[in-house]
Formats: structure tokens, C-alpha cells, sequence
């Protein structure tokens, strides 16, 4: 494992990850963090003819095919090591998603039914909704959720990088 640096005027002591065979390819670019409210990006870019190209380094690394995403399985985005990515559908990729902002819970996939004064545990797979159940304890409601997420999920389960 290597380091590479990261450019950006606001942050300028950030490094990413990269595999010790990539090195090379890679540091011949200057990449740039690019920081949003939901995540850190690594990119360089490239002005060809007045025309500005955009490249993430995860997709550099990884060569997916246009519609396939790029996940970074621990969710650490400076982390572009080999091991810690892998090419999925958006689908898959959606599952290891971090919990929202919004989530009043602080539990994935848990919330609180007002209308039945307890928790409901549910979870989305395909852009479908499947209810796991209503539970008056949360954490019997979170058990259920990460029973949903090892059945559906599987390795792409958000509850895996805690096990």
C-alpha cells in the first residue's frame, strides 16, 4: 500500500490509498480531492481541445463497463486499495449506502410508525420496499433489519463492515 497526494487549497493535507501495483500508473496525474456534504472524491481531470474530462480514480483503478458502479467496501473513499473495491450495479452499491442525515432513529432501515406507536424495520431491495415487521423494541426492530440485510444484501450488507 501506497500514498498518494491529494490536491485541493482548503484541505491540503489529504492522501488516498492505492494498491502498491498501481502506484506507478496512477502518480503520474495530479488528483484532486473533491469534498461534497456526502462524500470525498479523488479525480484528476483532463482539458482536451476546450473539453474538460473528468476521472475518478476508483474507475481508473477498476475499468467497470459504463452502467456499473465502483464501491468502496469499507465506505472510505480515500481508500482506493484493490482490496477495497469492487465493481457492482447501482443496486448493489446503493446497499452499502451510510445512514442519512435525515434518519431520526440512527438506525438504517428502522424508523417510528407513528400510526402504530412502534418501530418498523423494512428494507429496500431492487427499488422495492419489503417490511420486516413492527416491534415495540428498536433494537429487536435493528435485529430484524440486519436479519433482512444478511438475506438480501449479502455481501454487500452495510451491517458487514461491523461484523
Amino acid at each position: 500500500m501506497k500514498l498518494i497526494k491529494l490536491y485541493n487549497k482548503q484541505h491540503p493535507d489529504y492522501f488516498t490509498k492505492v494498491s502498491d501495483r498501481d502506484y506507478e500508473y496512477l502518480n503520474q496525474w495530479k488528483w484532486h480531492l473533491m469534498i461534497n456534504k456526502k462524500s470525498k472524491r479523488v479525480l484528476r481531470q483532463k482539458n482536451t481541445k476546450g473539453e474538460v474530462q473528468t476521472y475518478v480514480m476508483s474507475r481508473e483503478i477498476m475499468l467497470p463497463e459504463k452502467h456499473m458502479d465502483v464501491d468502496h467496501i469499507s465506505g472510505d473513499t480515500l481508500d482506493n486499495t484493490r482490496e477495497n473495491l469492487r465493481v457492482c450495479t447501482r443496486s448493489q452499491n446503493i446497499m452499502n449506502s451510510r445512514i442519512k442525515k435525515s434518519n431520526k432513529s440512527g438506525i438504517i432501515g428502522v424508523h417510528w410508525d407513528i400510526g402504530r406507536n412502534n418501530w418498523r424495520a423494512k428494507i429496500t431491495v431492487n427499488y422495492k420496499t419489503i417490511h420486516l415487521g413492527v416491534f415495540k423494541c428498536p433494537l429487536i426492530a435493528y435485529i430484524m433489519r440486519i436479519k433482512g440485510e444478511e438475506k438480501y444484501f449479502k455481501e454487500y450488507s452495510y451491517a458487514k463492515r461491523y461484523a
